[in-house]
Protein backbone atom coordinates (compact mmCIF):
# COMPACT_ATOMS: atom_id res chain seq x y z
CA UNK A 1 0.00 0.00 0.00
CA UNK A 2 1.37 3.25 -0.79
CA UNK A 3 1.38 6.01 1.59
CA UNK A 4 1.04 9.17 0.03
CA UNK A 5 -0.71 12.47 2.02
CA UNK A 6 -3.60 13.98 0.27
CA UNK A 7 -4.33 17.79 0.49
CA UNK A 8 -7.10 16.32 3.48
CA UNK A 9 -5.01 14.36 5.02
CA UNK A 10 -3.10 10.62 4.65
CA UNK A 11 -4.67 8.12 2.50
CA UNK A 12 -6.75 6.64 4.94
CA UNK A 13 -8.40 10.06 5.99
CA UNK A 14 -9.23 10.41 2.49
CA UNK A 15 -10.35 7.14 1.52
CA UNK A 16 -12.66 7.62 4.64
CA UNK A 17 -13.70 10.52 2.99
CA UNK A 18 -14.47 9.05 -0.25
CA UNK A 19 -16.43 6.39 0.96
CA UNK A 20 -18.32 9.02 2.71
CA UNK A 21 -18.99 11.05 -0.30
CA UNK A 22 -16.89 14.30 1.00
CA UNK A 23 -14.15 14.16 -1.17
CA UNK A 24 -15.65 15.64 -4.83
CA UNK A 25 -17.59 18.76 -4.66
CA UNK A 26 -21.03 18.25 -4.29
CA UNK A 27 -21.48 14.90 -3.92
CA UNK A 28 -20.28 11.12 -3.87
CA UNK A 29 -17.96 9.97 -6.93
CA UNK A 30 -21.21 7.68 -8.29
CA UNK A 31 -23.72 10.79 -7.89
CA UNK A 32 -21.35 12.63 -9.97
CA UNK A 33 -20.56 9.78 -12.72
CA UNK A 34 -24.03 8.08 -13.08
CA UNK A 35 -25.99 11.87 -13.17
CA UNK A 36 -23.85 12.62 -16.18
CA UNK A 37 -24.31 9.07 -17.31
CA UNK A 38 -28.01 9.38 -17.01
CA UNK A 39 -27.78 13.45 -18.56
CA UNK A 40 -25.66 11.82 -21.76
CA UNK A 41 -28.86 9.50 -22.57
CA UNK A 42 -31.27 12.33 -22.96
CA UNK A 43 -28.82 14.82 -24.31
CA UNK A 44 -26.55 14.21 -27.53
CA UNK A 45 -24.05 16.73 -26.51
CA UNK A 46 -22.54 14.74 -23.58
CA UNK A 47 -20.39 12.23 -24.37
CA UNK A 48 -19.17 9.66 -22.04
CA UNK A 49 -15.39 8.76 -22.28
CA UNK A 50 -14.04 6.22 -20.28
CA UNK A 51 -10.10 6.17 -19.07
CA UNK A 52 -9.58 2.64 -19.91
CA UNK A 53 -10.83 3.37 -23.20
CA UNK A 54 -8.19 6.04 -23.95
CA UNK A 55 -5.71 3.85 -22.47
CA UNK A 56 -6.30 0.79 -24.45
CA UNK A 57 -7.27 2.30 -27.92
CA UNK A 58 -6.43 5.92 -27.40
CA UNK A 59 -6.69 5.94 -32.08
CA UNK A 60 -9.80 4.76 -32.21
CA UNK A 61 -11.57 6.52 -29.03
CA UNK A 62 -9.99 10.21 -29.94
CA UNK A 63 -11.25 9.25 -33.62
CA UNK A 64 -14.41 8.32 -32.54
CA UNK A 65 -14.75 11.89 -30.15
CA UNK A 66 -13.99 13.60 -33.08
CA UNK A 67 -16.59 12.39 -34.85
CA UNK A 68 -18.90 12.82 -32.32
CA UNK A 69 -17.83 16.47 -31.91
CA UNK A 70 -17.94 16.84 -35.81
CA UNK A 71 -14.26 17.74 -35.91
CA UNK A 72 -12.67 16.50 -39.15
CA UNK A 73 -9.39 14.70 -37.74
CA UNK A 74 -7.01 12.76 -40.29
CA UNK A 75 -4.25 10.54 -38.38
CA UNK A 76 -2.17 12.79 -37.86
CA UNK A 77 -4.49 14.79 -35.79
CA UNK A 78 -5.69 12.30 -33.97
CA UNK A 79 -1.93 11.21 -33.38
CA UNK A 80 -0.94 14.46 -31.93
CA UNK A 81 -3.73 14.66 -29.60
CA UNK A 82 -2.52 10.87 -28.34
CA UNK A 83 0.89 12.33 -27.92
CA UNK A 84 -0.14 15.71 -26.47
CA UNK A 85 -2.80 14.06 -23.80
CA UNK A 86 -0.43 11.09 -22.84
CA UNK A 87 0.68 11.28 -19.22
CA UNK A 88 3.99 11.71 -19.82
CA UNK A 89 2.84 14.79 -21.58
CA UNK A 90 0.70 15.86 -19.11
CA UNK A 91 3.01 15.50 -16.37
CA UNK A 92 5.65 17.54 -18.49
CA UNK A 93 3.44 20.35 -19.30
CA UNK A 94 1.25 20.73 -16.68
CA UNK A 95 3.28 19.44 -13.33
CA UNK A 96 4.31 22.95 -11.93
CA UNK A 97 0.43 23.89 -11.72
CA UNK A 98 -1.17 20.99 -9.83
CA UNK A 99 -0.81 19.57 -6.51
CA UNK A 100 1.28 16.98 -5.41
CA UNK A 101 -0.33 13.39 -6.40
CA UNK A 102 -2.53 14.86 -8.39
CA UNK A 103 -0.71 13.04 -11.58
CA UNK A 104 -0.18 9.56 -10.15
CA UNK A 105 1.06 6.93 -12.63
CA UNK A 106 -1.92 6.70 -15.54
CA UNK A 107 -2.13 2.98 -15.66
CA UNK A 108 -5.51 1.43 -15.46
CA UNK A 109 -6.08 -0.33 -12.21
CA UNK A 110 -3.53 2.06 -11.11
CA UNK A 111 -5.57 2.46 -7.80
CA UNK A 112 -4.81 -0.96 -6.43
CA UNK A 113 -1.43 0.00 -4.85
CA UNK A 114 -2.90 2.50 -2.56
CA UNK A 115 -5.84 0.60 -1.09
CA UNK A 116 -6.06 -1.94 2.08
CA UNK A 117 -7.94 -5.34 1.24
CA UNK A 118 -10.37 -4.14 3.21
CA UNK A 119 -10.82 -1.03 2.03
CA UNK A 120 -10.81 -2.72 -1.90
CA UNK A 121 -13.43 -4.87 -0.31
CA UNK A 122 -15.25 -1.56 1.45
CA UNK A 123 -15.37 0.22 -2.15
CA UNK A 124 -16.44 -2.93 -4.19
CA UNK A 125 -19.13 -3.47 -2.29
CA UNK A 126 -20.14 -0.16 -2.58
CA UNK A 127 -19.77 0.24 -5.82
CA UNK A 128 -21.74 -2.79 -6.81
CA UNK A 129 -24.16 -1.42 -4.47
CA UNK A 130 -24.41 1.94 -6.20
CA UNK A 131 -23.86 0.77 -9.78
CA UNK A 132 -26.62 -1.87 -9.74
CA UNK A 133 -29.07 -0.16 -11.37
CA UNK A 134 -27.34 1.31 -13.97
CA UNK A 135 -26.04 -0.06 -17.61
CA UNK A 136 -22.80 2.04 -17.47
CA UNK A 137 -20.11 -0.43 -17.21
CA UNK A 138 -16.36 -0.37 -16.79
CA UNK A 139 -13.47 -2.71 -17.52
CA UNK A 140 -11.67 -3.66 -14.39
CA UNK A 141 -9.32 -5.44 -16.50
CA UNK A 142 -8.82 -9.36 -17.03
CA UNK A 143 -12.14 -8.99 -18.84
CA UNK A 144 -14.07 -8.09 -15.44
CA UNK A 145 -17.23 -5.49 -16.95
CA UNK A 146 -18.79 -4.38 -14.06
Amino acid sequence: KHSHHYPNGPWDHFFQMYMEGAVIEGGSWFDHTLQWWEASKQHNNIIVVRYEDLKREPHATIAKLAKDLDIEADEALISKVVEQSSMEAMKEQHASKMPPNHLREGKINGYEGYFSEDQMAALDAMYMERMAKSDLKFDFGDGKMV
